[in-house]
């Protein structure tokens, strides 16, 4: 019921401020999603030294359509901008990536607060190991939309076309 819409995975550690801080930057500027900084954790959530790279919101817009640097976890957005352009669709990857640029086709706002309000675990086994390809993949499938949506001002998505992409791909 809330008007705001907040991410975070259930590995994950956000700072105790992490919701404040970004609240109140999407209320006073009227961003249409907030994400932040972020550091990495190992599996006994000690600190693992590598660096996170900072965007300003002319920086996050440009590179966009050429690669996702948006860390889902991190994310805060308006619940009616979500709404707006659909919400996530069906892929078995980078469902984030593909919102994103719909919010980019929605001429929506983007601001990265540089303060590191995340503590972001990596894990051995985890999905965006073990599925790297198959996401690289979903990445391709889900800018060629993209390009449509320029193109046409929609997109052909189906869970099956996506499907279809992945198999001849393989």
């Amino acid at each position: 019921k809330a008007p705001y819409l907040a991410r975070m995975d259930a590995d994950d550690i956000s700072e105790q401020n992490r919701l404040g801080i970004q609240f109140e930057t999407i209320v006073r500027d009227g961003y249409d999603l907030v994400c932040s900084n972020y550091g990495y954790i190992d599996e006994n959530s000690k600190p693992i030294k590598r660096s996170v790279k900072y965007y300003t919101s002319e920086q996050i817009k440009s590179i966009l359509p050429f690669g996702n640097v948006i860390h889902h976890p991190t994310v805060i957005m308006k619940k009616g901008t979500f709404n707006k352009v659909g919400g996530y669709r069906n892929f078995l990857s980078a469902q984030d990536y593909d919102l994103w640029l719909r919010f980019l086709d929605a001429d929506a706002t983007f601001f990265m607060n540089k303060e590191k309000l995340l503590k972001y675990r990596l894990r051995k086994n985890s999905i965006s190991n073990s599925k790297r390809v198959q996401q690289q993949y979903t990445s391709i499938f889900i800018r060629k939309l993209y390009m449509q949506r320029l193109k046409n001002g929609t997109d052909n998505y189906t869970f099956c076309n996506y499907l279809k992409y992945l198999s001849d791909n393989k």
